[in-house]
């Protein structure tokens, strides 16, 4: 009996050698895709504890805080004064000298008050003076009447006052305007030169009529001025010490300028 032999085909063998290769090295399973997992945030609000409320600033209103400052600034315009050296009512029981210029000027004691009526406008200041005081450091006050002025019209009082062999008249003079203003001159020799420039104040009382008390502080070389008991500026100056008064008038308009200067009083200033 004849053995038959089996011949497998080169194909058929190349199959069963795959398969035998892919039984023994399984293939590779590819890794599952790795997912990031999304988280939905819930913000909580943070917990602030409310400060507490501070208390409501007071203010100072500013016209009584501008008041305040003006009233510590102001100086003490009865520092060292005392006694009276001096006083005039103009009520004829004095013998206060006054001058008539025909002309331009009438100064006349009548009323109980020292009269000034200028006749003329344009001529320049006139003035009434008494030459026998010598008075230095001292608070002088005297009420200023205006009856009849203009604007730029001027009245005032002299003091420390000094004449020469000449007549030239030396000192200084604190007047006003009916415009409301206020200035300081020093007159030598017939000029006048403002030591204070106009300045306005609301303590002085404008126009006509119209009364204002004009009083000035000095010691030594010290000047202080005050119109109504409100002070409006201080100046320094040592050229004169000592002197007498006068009342000062200068019509700038047509004439007919009209002041009246009553209840003159001087008191000595004493400083330590």
């Amino acid at each position: 009996m004849k053995r038959s032999t089996a011949f497998l085909l080169p194909s058929t063998f190349f199959l069963l050698v795959l398969l035998a290769a892919c039984q023994l090295n399984p293939p590779a399973v590819p890794p599952s895709p790795t997912h990031t997992p999304q988280f939905t945030a819930t913000l909580l609000a943070p917990t602030v504890t409310p400060s507490p409320t501070p208390p409501a600033e007071t203010f100072t209103p500013e016209a009584t805080l501008e008041e305040a400052l003006a009233a510590a600034a102001t100086p003490d315009p009865n520092l060292g004064v005392g006694a009276v050296l001096y006083e005039d009512q103009f009520d004829s029981t004095t013998r206060w000298n006054w001058l008539r210029e025909s002309e331009a000027v009438m100064f006349s004691v009548a009323g109980d008050q020292l009269n000034a009526v200028m006749m003329q406008g344009n001529v320049g200041p006139r003035f009434s003076a008494w030459e026998h005081l010598k008075i230095g450091d001292q608070q002088l006050r005297v009420t200023a009447r205006a009856n009849l002025c203009y604007a730029r019209d001027e009245y005032g009082v002299m003091f420390r006052l000094v004449v020469d062999s000449l007549k030239n008249y030396y000192g200084y003079i604190f007047k006003l305007n009916c415009e409301g203003l206020a200035r300081v001159e020093l007159l030598e020799n017939a000029q006048a030169t403002p030591l204070v420039d106009w300045t306005a104040s609301p303590a002085i009382v404008s126009g006509a009529p119209a009364e204002n008390t004009l009083m000035v502080w000095m010691a030594k070389d010290q000047f202080r001025f005050y119109v109504n008991d409100k002070y409006v500026f201080s100046l320094t100056d040592k050229r004169y010490a000592e002197g007498f008064y006068g009342f000062y008038i200068r019509d700038r308009t047509n004439g007919g300028e009209s002041v009246s200067f009553d209840d003159l009083v001087a008191r000595e200033v004493k400083l330590p």
